[in-house]
């Protein structure tokens, strides 16, 4: 009951969020003049960009792929790319992208990969994924390229902000995988102090589950520190995976016969997303037009709504209604070699 409760609650606060998205971006506009130029776009461009949102998600089921052959762990790589699709899924309806990782750990698990594995592999990945950004960032601090500068002028306060979030988040996650004696005495501490109020069979049973879950845990993380070609590869590939995306505004600009250097374009919308990325709102709804509207005026001019709508409509909605799809066909697939008692092949 709980559970519904919370999905009950998470679709309407989507839906909210939504329409207080919708209501901001269109309040004043000409309604018939947008319609009219969208219409003269070039929509060619568009399937090229949706085209991109399907190897940006696939380019995750790549990286599952090489992380879980490398720990010789049972998977499927027709498998890794639903497991892309669901977590994406849920990180687009989920505040801060919540959703995405443990849905992706139960799939993981219908197909016999256990927690203490999934966990730590879901965790590189969005180590990786998230350093990305700060990549982006620190390139834009060193190099300062005066267009992008310029452009980041009304949000540059925002931007840092996200940068040092970021930069804080991927140093909790690396201590997850690369110190775990430290969080396991962090919380053996945190089950030991409020003793009276938990008993002690209580204690005794949580203290026992955790060193059971840590010893898998740092197996895991082992494999990780002795697989360090692995580690570039996947930080290679996820650079690579989220620069296709960051590229699709640069195609929306192309449909409306606009120029512009791609590079200077990517990075700008890389620049949106480390501002937005931990916010708690689906897909940073919201915040990722606002940004967007401040930004890419210089870039676009008086075409940066319409711009906008199909950049967005096809990175966000596009990227949702994609991995909807697929998400219903995982709950369908996956699991059923379990229910036919097949075992699953590399």
């Amino acid at each position: 009951m709980q559970s519904k409760r919370r999905w009950v609650f998470q679709v309407l606060f989507l839906l909210l969020v939504m329409g207080a998205t919708a209501w901001g971006l269109f309040h004043g506009s000409d309604l018939g003049e947008l319609a009219e130029l969208l219409g003269q776009a070039d929509w060619h461009w568009w399937v090229l960009g949706f085209g991109l949102v399907v190897l940006f998600i696939g380019g995750e089921s790549l990286i599952l792929h090489d992380i879980f052959g490398t720990l010789k762990t049972r998977h499927r790589l027709s498998h890794c790319f639903l497991y892309s699709f669901i977590g994406f899924f849920f990180s687009c309806i989920t505040p801060s992208a919540g959703g995405g990782q443990p849905a992706q750990a139960y799939f993981m698990r219908k197909d016999r990969i256990p927690v203490s594995m999934s966990v730590p592999v879901l965790m590189l990945v969005t180590i990786t994924y998230k350093l990305v950004l700060v990549i982006y960032a620190a390139a834009v601090l060193l190099l300062r390229p005066r267009g992008v500068m310029e452009a980041l002028d009304p949000v540059w306060a925002w931007a840092l902000l996200g940068l040092v979030l970021n930069a804080a988040f991927i140093g909790l996650y690396l201590l997850l995988v690369f110190r775990p004696g430290l969080v396991e005495r962090f919380l053996g501490w945190c089950i030991q102090r409020p003793g009276r109020l938990l008993g002690e069979k209580r204690q005794s049973s949580l203290r026992q589950k955790l060193i059971d879950w840590m010893v898998k845990y740092r197996h895991a993380a082992d494999c990780f520190r002795d697989h360090k070609g692995m580690l570039l590869r996947v930080t290679v590939v996820s650079v690579l995976q989220r620069s296709l995306l960051f590229a699709v505004t640069y195609l929306a600009m192309r449909s409306f016969g606009l120029g512009g250097d791609l590079m200077t374009v990517v990075t700008l919308q890389a620049m949106i997303s480390l501002g937005t990325d931990l916010l708690p709102l689906p897909g940073g709804m919201g915040a990722s037009e606002t940004m967007f509207l401040l930004i890419f005026p210089a870039l676009c001019g008086e075409m940066t709504l319409p711009v906008l709508l199909v950049s967005r409509g096809i990175s966000y909605y596009g990227q949702l209604l994609v991995s909807a799809v697929f998400t219903a066909a995982a709950v369908a697939v996956i699991g059923k070699e379990k229910r036919n008692g097949k075992d699953l092949v590399i």
